[in-house]
């Protein structure tokens, strides 16, 4: 896919003039660009999964929403925070400061997938440019969608009350299963 994009916007008329165009076709062009699309495969598929899970099923979900959500939480802040810290927060995950980065895992240890790291390795090898940059972007890429995703649970008492039904929700329909 980002073949087709960079022949789209080398083709493109505009591409030699200063602007838009010219700025979308030099990143495109840039060093980090496979890298960042990569990283966006393999990550991106998690989100994937809870939305359609919830977009399509033909039932009432609302009892299963606390559930997944931390599950959903605890996958992506074990991509980049430490074990240690979650461990440390296992029973109120929203508390953690994920933003910190004394709470986060090394560069080494960061969740970029394979294809991002071998691609990573190869670059710094054969063209030797750092991948410091990258890891920082993909820090603040988890940081940002951790605070878009569930800054809905320190919003307001609605929204508190919303979650503390869907929790109890959660509890009664396993109850209900293991009576039957």
């Amino acid at each position: 896919m980002g073949a087709l994009i960079l022949s789209y916007f080398t083709s493109h008329p505009d591409v030699e003039k200063t602007g838009k165009v010219k700025s979308i076709y030099d990143h495109l062009r840039g060093s980090f660009f496979k890298p960042w699309m990569l990283f966006l495969a393999n990550t991106l598929v998690i989100f994937d999964k809870f939305n359609i899970y919830f977009q399509t099923s033909k039932a009432a979900t609302i009892h299963k929403l606390h559930t997944e959500s931390e599950r959903l939480l605890k996958t992506v802040l074990s991509f980049f925070v430490k074990s240690s810290v979650i461990r440390l927060n296992s029973s109120n995950l929203i508390d953690i400061e994920y933003s910190n980065p004394s709470n986060q895992v090394s560069d080494e240890e960061l969740f970029i997938g394979d294809e991002t790291t071998a691609f990573l390795l190869d670059l710094a090898d054969n063209e030797g440019i750092p991948s410091t940059n990258f890891y920082g972007h993909v820090r603040s890429f988890y940081v940002v969608h951790l605070n878009s995703s569930f800054q809905c649970c320190e919003q307001s008492d609605y929204d508190s009350s919303f979650l503390d039904t869907a929790k109890s929700c959660t509890h009664a329909m396993n109850r209900s299963y293991k009576d039957h």
